[in-house]
């Protein structure tokens, strides 16, 4: 009888898909940010329970190793000393010199630099960004000076013609201008941010865009309330926007601030949460943040402020509580001169 013979099972090695790749790099993105962010808790909080230990074990890491290598090389009884204690570095040090000395020249610059990127990775605020309290304040004094002109407008108004035009409802309606207020708030969010991004020293060039989306009962966006500067409209048509995975959108039905911190980049995931509606401007980056005004009274998002730079990764996810605390005083005044829109279309 003929004997079957049983063929080897051989098996064609798996290719990687550029998936399972992208995936890959991913994955370990995350984990070296993980393991780079645990590293700079660990020394902030060292630095603030052991602030003179942590300075000498810093100068001693930055200044220690040049010194001892440069010894090394110059002093003859100190290198052989040296191979005693440690006879595996004699060989590492003397096959190596040109390496040896360009380390022990680098090796400053290397360590600042290393504890500058941890620094960076848990700081709470971006660069620059330390300043907001001084920024908002001196953005707001200037709205409210713009309100405070058209009140004493109409105070001399009144004064000059005291039997003409003087019921409640006409000084009312004299005084209140929440079309026009808006317009200064979002001019106000546009100055706020343009200031903190110029203390940045890391973004020289850049185009920023700051827009605000009226929202309806049904949350679809209405209209694009206003724009600033006026010289760069709003592209997208409201079809567009109105789409499930438009930014705004997703803010609107979140009711939480988004931040996309590369649009050209959330564009490609599978599940994106920003929409390229013009393909002419397929290859434009940028970062985008989406911050939802939400109106209590009557349970529902009225605005979305929108802010744009067309640097990517300069907006970052890790920063949302700083970018909602600076514009949570615009939010307030937002819903105030929402609530005076109300009014005054009641009024006419």
């Amino acid at each position: 009888m003929a004997k079957n013979k049983s063929k080897p099972n051989k098996r064609k090695p798996k290719k990687i898909s550029n998936g399972d790749h992208s995936r890959f790099l991913g994955n370990t993105k995350v984990i070296s940010k993980r393991v780079f962010s645990w590293v700079s808790n660990v020394l902030v909080n060292f630095k603030k329970t052991h602030l003179i230990l942590f300075n000498f074990l810093g100068a001693l890491i930055l200044g220690a190793p040049p010194y001892l290598i440069i010894h090394y090389y110059q002093i003859e009884s100190f290198a052989e000393e040296v191979k005693k204690l440690i006879p595996s570095i004699g060989p590492l040090l003397d096959n190596n010199v040109i390496w040896g000395v360009v380390l022990s020249g680098a090796w400053i610059f290397i360590w600042l630099t290393v504890y500058n990127l941890l620094k960076k990775m848990v700081s709470k605020s971006p660069d620059g960004w330390v300043d907001i309290p001084q920024v908002l304040l001196s953005t707001l004094d200037n709205i409210v000076g713009v309100k405070e002109q058209r009140f004493r407008r109409e105070l001399l108004r009144m004064q000059n013609n005291p039997d003409i035009g003087n019921s409640d409802g006409d000084i009312f309606r004299n005084i209140t201008n929440p079309t026009d207020q808006l317009k200064e708030l979002i001019k106000g969010v546009y100055t706020a941010i343009n200031v903190l991004i110029q203390k940045d020293p890391g973004v020289q060039n850049y185009q920023l865009k700051v827009n605000l989306a009226a929202i309806n009962a049904e949350k679809n966006i209405e209209k694009i309330f206003f724009h600033h500067p006026s010289n760069y409209p709003v592209r997208s048509t409201l079809e567009n926007l109105n789409k499930p995975n438009s930014t705004i959108k997703i803010a609107v039905n979140s009711r939480k601030i988004v931040v996309i911190e590369s649009v050209l980049d959330e564009s490609k995931r599978p599940s994106p949460k920003f929409a390229i509606t013009d393909h002419s401007r397929d290859e434009e980056d940028g970062s985008l943040i989406c911050f939802p005004v939400f109106y209590e009274p009557l349970n529902q998002v009225i605005f979305v402020i929108s802010v744009f730079i067309d640097v990517p990764y300069y907006f970052k996810s890790k920063f949302s509580k700083t970018y909602t605390a600076l514009l949570k005083p615009f939010e307030l005044r937002s819903k105030l001169e929402y609530a005076l829109l109300g009014l005054h279309s009641r009024g006419q």
